[in-house]
């Protein structure tokens, strides 16, 4: 967090501030997406905040009745038919399935909640899809959580669902993110291709390897890959 008083910054930089990309700290995130949640002036600004503060709780392990609790705030701020905040509702559902993955690779499938949790997280990221599917038009340029949306799924899929379905999400992932809007500069645009494209990637790599998996090293490194995709 910057030096300067968080309480003295405007709710636009606040906001940046919860992304895991430019607050790496979960438990730093967490706080400034409660202060942005608390300051935020409209309806969208609340969704983007608690919906921040839903995902910065789970990576920090806090249990699900208090990352629900936040994701449910998210969505009630996101309750309205206008693009832009279907638009807010769609990655609130991304991050769902995010955070609902995090916990499958954590407890592992003996958990008495695996299987729920799974297709909780499964039906989160579908939730997701239906909604940038409504919003894109055909033969134009993807939204950016398309590809977001994919690549978070084939690591949820290939880890703790299906893994066919994760190397077609992966593959689908990365052709969204060769059509991605264009936001920002070309430098910048380039940059997120490219980690788009080597996510999806590495997803699917997960994919290919969840029939080669076995106890000890390979098991452990598909699950520090995994812990680190849904992280980040």
């Amino acid at each position: 967090m910057s030096n300067d008083d968080p309480a003295r910054q405007p709710i636009e930089e606040l906001l940046r501030q919860t992304q895991t990309d430019v607050t790496p700290d979960p438990d730093e995130g967490f706080r400034i997406a409660e202060l942005a949640f608390q300051q935020a002036e409209t309806p969208l600004q609340r969704g983007v905040a608690a919906r921040q503060a839903a995902f910065r709780a789970a990576q920090l392990g806090k249990t699900r009745d208090i990352v629900d609790h936040w994701f449910d705030l998210s969505r009630q701020a996101f309750a309205g038919d206008d693009p832009e905040s279907q638009r807010g509702l769609a990655a609130a559902e991304v991050l769902t399935g995010r955070a609902y993955g995090l916990f499958c690779v954590r407890m592992g499938e003996a958990a008495v909640d695996f299987a729920q949790t799974a297709a909780d997280a499964t039906a989160a990221f579908g939730r997701a899809e239906a909604i940038l599917q409504r919003q894109h038009v055909r033969g134009q340029t993807w939204d950016r959580f398309g590809t977001m949306a994919d690549r978070h799924r084939a690591t949820h899929e290939a880890m703790s669902g299906d893994a066919r379905l994760a190397a077609r999400v992966a593959l689908r992932g990365t052709w969204r993110a060769v059509r991605a809007r264009k936001e920002g500069s070309l430098a910048a645009h380039t940059r997120f291709v490219l980690k788009q494209l080597s996510r999806n990637a590495l997803a699917g790599t997960l994919a290919a390897s969840r029939a080669l998996e076995q106890p000890g090293f390979t098991h452990n490194a598909r699950q520090w890959l995994a812990l680190k995709l849904l992280d980040r």
